[in-house]
């Protein structure tokens, strides 16, 4: 968060977005499919939650708190965690469903 704020006073909103989006997002949600999931405890969601929210305030200097998350939702064009977590899950099946060989392909097809 700090590097954040110390870039902040020489970018703009829109490459400080880009600077968290191509550094804090892509490592947070690295390897996503696996440990990002529906068994996470609701105190895990909220710290995930919390630190994505953390880093988007960081990034349009809202260090106060004064905006609400759904509108920093917007600014940002970030998904929530478990936004992103819906999104690969429903991916994954896509892909498996496309590809047909798998037992959850064929499975997928049979309902359809």
């Amino acid at each position: 968060m700090s590097k954040v704020k110390f870039f902040r006073h020489w970018i703009d909103q829109d490459s400080a977005m880009k600077l968290v989006t191509s550094q804090f997002f892509i490592t947070l949600y690295y390897a996503v499919p696996v440990w990002l999931n529906a068994q996470l405890k609701e105190t895990q969601w909220n710290r995930l939650n919390s630190i994505h929210y953390r880093v988007i305030r960081a990034a349009i200097c809202d260090y106060e708190k004064k905006i609400p998350r759904t509108v920093l939702n917007i600014i940002s064009k970030r998904a929530t965690p478990k936004q992103w977590a819906r999104y690969t899950v429903a991916k994954t099946v896509i892909k498996l469903y496309n590809q047909g060989s798998t037992r959850i392909g064929a499975l997928l097809r049979q309902d359809s």
